[in-house]
């Protein structure tokens, strides 16, 4: 189901982007992946959105799943084809980090000390 939903949003002639900034999401195999914590970032960009996390960045990926999202949003996100929902955030957030734990890249509290 999800190639012939790509694939007619390829092929369109219209938008693939939603009015909120919905877009095909790209899977991508072994996003976690990580052999220590530089391959690891902290991200604010959703798979399947053209808009960040409205309330600060809450994911982690390795490092090459985050290019390649980026590269996915570039390609089919264009300014002024959806508007980004206005959203109101909680105070206060934890100070966050991107770590690899166990060959996987995880959010944790900064006060945690590396592994």
């Amino acid at each position: 189901m999800t190639f012939w939903f790509v694939w007619i949003a390829a092929c369109s002639t219209s938008s693939p982007v939603g009015a909120h900034g919905e877009i095909p999401s790209l899977v991508l195999k072994d996003a976690l992946a990580c052999a220590s914590h530089v391959d690891c970032v902290l991200s604010c960009t959703h798979d399947g959105s053209c808009c960040d996390a409205p309330c600060g960045c809450d994911q982690a990926r390795s490092r090459a799943a985050e290019e390649a999202l980026l590269a996915h949003r570039t390609s089919v996100c264009r300014e002024g084809d959806f508007q980004c929902p206005d959203v109101t955030c909680p105070p206060g957030t934890t100070d966050r980090v991107a770590r690899c734990v166990e060959g996987k890249c995880a959010v944790v509290d900064r006060s945690r000390p590396p592994e």
